[in-house]
């Protein structure tokens, strides 16, 4: 539930500012940026008359901003493959840990022999199958009480 509420966005959003690719990306784009945003204050201030009209018109290369869409762009793309890398080989190993369960409770009817004892044991191991899952959950997720599962 905690996964699917809508409230863990804005957690999400208030966590990007302290993101290492925020920090190591934020100070050169925001001079950029900055650069920008002056050169265009200037050049509207000059048109509007605010300024003297024997200010001249700043005209700055596009190659700075120009070069940087690259950067971004590819550090955008390994970031993006590297997520789901991450992604892909959790949902391997979940699988891999689905199908050892399922070994496990093969198992566990097999080796009951007797129809007497086939019930306890059978539905022990089988709620212990099922706790592994739980317990692992809460373990993955770093949750701190494993009766709330």
């Amino acid at each position: 539930m905690r996964h699917r509420s809508s409230t863990g966005h804005a957690k999400d959003l208030l966590s990007v500012a302290s993101s290492r690719m925020i920090l190591g990306l934020g100070p050169p784009v925001m001079t950029l940026t900055a650069i920008a945003a002056a050169i265009t204050g200037y050049n509207e201030a000059v048109l509007t008359h605010a300024l003297p009209l024997w200010m001249p018109l700043m005209q700055v290369s596009s190659l700075p901003f120009s070069l940087t869409a690259p950067a971004l762009a590819l550090l955008l793309v390994f970031r993006t493959t590297a997520s789901y890398g991450r992604f892909d080989e959790g949902r391997k190993a979940w699988g891999l840990i689905v199908n050892r369960t399922r070994d496990i409770t093969r198992q566990a009817l097999t080796w009951t022999r007797s129809p007497d004892d086939y019930a306890h044991k059978v539905q022990c191991s089988l709620r212990h199958a099922v706790a592994f899952c739980y317990c692992l959950k809460d373990h993955v997720a770093r949750e701190e009480d494993l009766n709330q599962g």
